[in-house]
């Protein structure tokens, strides 16, 4: 096996190869948000060009970037979402995240990393999703606040 930098493990989900395990179940999480209708117009690894007075600083590339209803349902209004999953910030991450918000007006929300029952007391979250018969249920709620 070969191991990363930061030593994630790239995984495939639905033919579709991610550079981490918390990046693919987060792509999973956000399939099942989008077939509940929660979100919709989702994207992975969408570009975006940061230029100041016409002249290209750098480009962030995010893991995902999709469309959420404001109140929680599944109605608008809607406003758009972009994502990171991140194990480790790394000083370039932490340069172009700022950049985002401060050149384009973009906050980037981040997933950080998920911690089960044995916690070692870092924060947590995550979503809880079930399936049933019917469809689709989806509850969205932390496993422990930050």
């Amino acid at each position: 096996m070969i191991r990363t930098k930061y030593r994630n493990q790239p995984t495939v989900v639905d033919g579709r190869r991610f550079s981490s395990k918390k990046e693919a179940r987060r792509y999973s999480e956000l399939r099942l948000m989008l077939r509940a209708g929660y979100i919709h117009d989702l994207e992975l690894q969408p570009p975006f060009k940061i230029e100041i007075n016409g002249i290209k600083v750098c480009r962030y590339v995010s893991d995902f970037s999709y469309w959420e209803s404001v109140n929680g349902g599944k109605n608008g209004p809607f406003r758009r979402v972009v994502e990171d999953t991140k194990g480790y910030k790394t000083p370039e991450y932490r340069l172009k995240k700022k950049l985002m918000l401060a050149v384009l007006g973009i906050e980037v929300r981040e997933t950080c990393k998920l911690y089960g029952a044995a916690s070692s007391g870092k924060p947590t979250i995550s979503l809880r999703i079930g399936m049933k018969a019917t469809g689709a249920v989806l509850s969205v709620r932390p496993l422990r606040q930050i």
